[in-house]
């Protein structure tokens, strides 16, 4: 929900300030077809170049296979796969006709090397997303552009009593 969003925009740019960073938003829904070559045009407008890109958009909606539907497929295979390779697409071709050396990082998961009940899309996406870095690596290196794909996984979020007792070194 965009009071969601607006809200998560705001604490993201907060927390930045706080140590001395800027930020500048650019919201968009990445699993609509569009909006990733819309995204990246915004961006470089208001950037003036681009030799980065961090793709981390995504979420994954635990489902067993019997319970699936073609929205949710739909949506999971726009957000966690065919946006992230859009962004690359419009960020490579412009970085190789700008001359520009520069990195693409996929935040995957480590879903994408194991499988997890109730995440067969989840993790097949970022499996495919995997093997696609690796292969779009091969097809920019001669332009001096980088291709990484880093794997996270499950990470335990301390509740803010948690944190702050930690402050006081008790945790």
């Amino acid at each position: 929900n965009t009071q969601n969003v607006e809200g998560a925009i705001e604490t993201t740019l907060s927390l930045l300030r706080e140590r001395g960073a800027k930020g500048i938003p650019f919201p968009a829904d990445l699993s609509k077809p569009d909006a990733p070559g819309a995204f990246f045009e915004e961006a470089v407008g208001s950037l003036g170049w681009v030799d980065l890109l961090v793709n981390n958009a995504g979420v994954n909606m635990p489902l067993p296979i019997q319970d699936i539907t073609e929205s949710n497929f739909d949506y999971l295979v726009s957000l966690d796969l065919r946006a992230y390779v859009m962004m690359m697409h419009y960020t490579a071709r412009y970085m190789i006709d700008n001359g520009i050396k520069g990195c693409l990082i996929n935040v995957s998961s480590s879903r994408g090397e194991r499988a997890y009940a109730n995440a067969g899309i989840y993790c097949g996406s970022k499996s495919c997303l995997n093997r696609m870095a690796e292969a779009f690596a091969l097809d920019l290196a001669p332009y001096g552009i980088r291709v990484n794909n880093v794997a996270p996984g499950a990470v335990r979020v301390r509740s803010d009593e948690e944190l702050l007792s930690m402050t006081h070194g008790r945790a």
